[in-house]
């Protein structure tokens, strides 16, 4: 055989049919490969970012729980905290309780802002 026909052999299995579709099922494998690869970064991205923001909010709910821890290790700080939540007071004080009575309509506002809110916790979440 020479040198012209082992060429035009080789072209003519290249150029074929069934070379032609394995390489296109070879294709069709590495794309879909990529396409699940890329979906699942994608779910880890999405998930990261709902981590990292559940992480702040606990950071912020922890911040806020070690200044009150803070407040009471203070006589001033434990005396405002009982004084706010059990309205204690002192002998010969009187208390004065002003009332400022929220309208209904800023009440069903902040309501349906909270609504709202766990509306896309958890659709973004799943639940």
């Amino acid at each position: 055989m020479r040198k012209d026909e082992s060429q035009i052999i080789i072209k003519r299995m290249i150029t074929s049919a069934p070379f032609l579709i394995f390489l296109f099922i070879i294709f069709l494998f590495f794309t879909i490969s990529t396409a699940r690869i890329y979906l699942q970064s994608k779910k880890i991205y999405s998930e990261k970012s709902a981590k990292e923001m559940l992480l702040k909010i606990e950071e912020e709910k922890n911040k806020e729980l070690q200044q009150k821890t803070s407040q009471l290790q203070t006589e001033q700080g434990r005396e405002k905290i009982l004084r706010e939540k059990f309205q204690i007071k002192k002998p010969g004080e009187t208390v004065a309780i002003i009332l400022n009575p929220e309208s209904p309509k800023s009440a069903l506002e902040k309501q349906n802002n909270r609504n709202a809110w766990n509306k896309i916790l958890n659709w973004w979440f799943g639940k």
